[in-house]
């Protein structure tokens, strides 16, 4: 292309520079703002993928969490020490 070709396209009407407040469908803010958050977060969820919870029946949405604690009480005595004295004779 010469120097005229460049010319005549740049004489164009779509050749004018419009602002655009939207880039597709989104405002141009939000999508700024989503980005940055998926930069800041895509490091923690691609760590996130190699998580392993102690239990295999639980799962990361209720990872840690007991259904219902239990106890078993046992007939042995266990040695006290002063302070768990103290408290018993109260």
């Amino acid at each position: 292309m010469d120097v005229r070709q460049y010319a005549f396209l740049a004489r164009q009407p779509s050749a004018a520079v419009k602002t655009r407040e939207h880039f597709w469908g989104m405002p141009k803010r939000g999508l700024a703002f989503l980005l940055a958050n998926v930069m800041f977060w895509q490091p923690m969820w691609a760590q996130a993928d190699g998580i392993v919870v102690a239990n295999p029946n639980t799962s990361l949405d209720r990872a840690g969490m007991l259904e219902e604690p239990t106890f078993t009480p046992t007939k042995e005595k266990v040695h006290r020490d002063s302070r768990q004295a103290e408290a018993g004779k109260e």
